[in-house]
């Protein structure tokens, strides 16, 4: 019997093309990066450091995302063809591109941390959702640094269910200013962050350099 590392639906994803979906959504990565970075600084200047040192890095997180979602819809919403929506307390952005996001905060492998419910699941697998229809669902999401004091980035990532991400892409700022909405970092680059990513053919690139 011949087992397979992903299922094909996953393998289908793992070789989607990056620059094709970023593309789809260039000129909204901005606002996007500006809710998360924003939504993280409300959080920090509005909290005292007493409330602050009681929370727990899930009520964090929880109070964080509260934050970006409520940017998201004063900013991203107004935008022709983008739509918020509130699927049972599952927060999304949709955009008539064929991308759905939604709002994540990131561990060192990139992944999210989520309840296990079939709702997440279906998310992270790709499943199309019935309310909005066919999309590739996306993380756009932040890491914080070791001390957690502060963001360390800001990405988006492809997910292909609990194995991981087909591909990560960092959010930068000062690409935004010189107007490279859509440059792919270089391989070298995402390497330096620790970021997974894929060779043509779906093959993992960052375990086989390893070897």
């Amino acid at each position: 019997m011949m087992f397979f590392k992903y299922s094909l639906k996953e393998q289908k994803m793992k070789n989607t093309p990056q620059h094709v979906v970023i593309q789809k959504i260039a000129e909204d990565l901005p606002v996007i990066y500006s809710c998360i970075k924003d939504g993280w600084a409300i959080y920090q200047k509005e909290y005292p450091e007493h409330l602050k040192i009681a929370h727990t890095s899930r009520s964090r997180a929880s109070l964080v995302h509260d934050h970006i979602a409520s940017l998201a819809r004063q900013r991203l919403e107004p935008r022709f063809g983008v739509h918020c929506h509130e699927i049972q307390k599952l927060f999304l952005v949709s955009f008539n591109s064929g991308v759905v996001i939604r709002f994540k905060k990131l561990d060192d492998n990139f992944r999210s941390s989520n309840i296990r419910t079939q709702q997440s699941l279906g998310f992270m697998e790709q499943e199309t959702l019935p309310e909005i229809g066919k999309a590739i669902n996306l993380q756009a999401g932040y890491r914080l640094n070791e001390l957690e004091t502060d963001i360390e980035g800001i990405y988006l990532t492809l997910p292909i269910g609990e194995s991981g991400n087909a591909w990560i892409f960092e959010l930068n700022e000062a690409d935004f200013a010189r107007g490279n909405v859509v440059d792919l970092p270089t391989m070298t680059q995402q390497k330096s962050k620790g970021i997974r990513f894929t060779k043509k053919g779906g093959e993992d690139a960052s375990e086989s350099s390893k070897s």
